[in-house]
């Protein structure tokens, strides 16, 4: 749903209505946009897709390595996951 439209600046929200009445209310993966790279952000990895040539970045959160070491090369079916995830997202 959109919240604010400014320019050429949208930005969308979920409810957060669920989690505030059961904390344990399993949440939605994060998502943001800046300088040609859009962020999808979940409980532990986040995907870095690059508008310039489909480059992406894959970074596992529960690793102490957390974003030293990109691991999209090692683990192309997540990031194939992860960034359908994105495209749907974005679309609504």
């Amino acid at each position: 749903m959109p919240l604010r439209h400014a320019g050429s600046v949208k930005i969308t929200g979920a409810p957060l209505l669920p989690q505030l009445k059961d904390p344990a209310t399993p949440g939605h993966p994060a998502i943001s946009s800046r300088g040609g790279a859009t962020t999808i952000r979940t409980d532990t990895h986040r995907l870095i897709a690059h508008s310039n040539g489909g480059y992406f970045e894959l970074y596992d959160h529960r690793n102490p390595d957390a974003e030293t070491k990109n691991l999209a090369k090692d683990q192309p079916e997540l990031v194939a996951e992860l960034h359908a995830t994105l495209k749907k997202r974005r679309s609504r």
